[in-house]
């Protein structure tokens, strides 16, 4: 019974988590297109949102590289989980910057 109810709860975090990297995955690209909606990419927005989605590929990839290294040295292992869709995430972005 115990382990039925850790193995419930480890898969809530594990879902909550998967929730929070594709909410925090998709809202940079939502403020882009809102801000390009607006005008506020300046004189140039292709250049601008070139530059915006190359800054967030970046981000997306060094989070994705860090996920091994905080997961052995704060002993966190259900960060593991989250590579993949922050590899997905930077992936997508450095896609765009293109």
């Amino acid at each position: 019974m115990n382990q039925q109810l850790e193995d419930r709860k480890q898969e809530s975090q594990r879902f909550q988590l998967k929730v929070l990297v594709n909410i925090t995955g998709v809202l940079p690209l939502i403020l882009l297109v809102g801000s390009y909606v607006r005008g506020e990419l300046g004189f140039n927005p292709v250049e601008a949102a070139l530059q915006k989605t190359g800054q967030i590929a970046v981000v997306f990839l060094v989070l994705t590289l860090a996920v091994s290294p905080l997961r052995r040295l704060l002993h966190i292992p259900i960060i593991r989980h989250l590579r993949k869709p922050l590899g997905l995430y930077a992936a997508l972005y450095a896609v765009l910057h293109f």
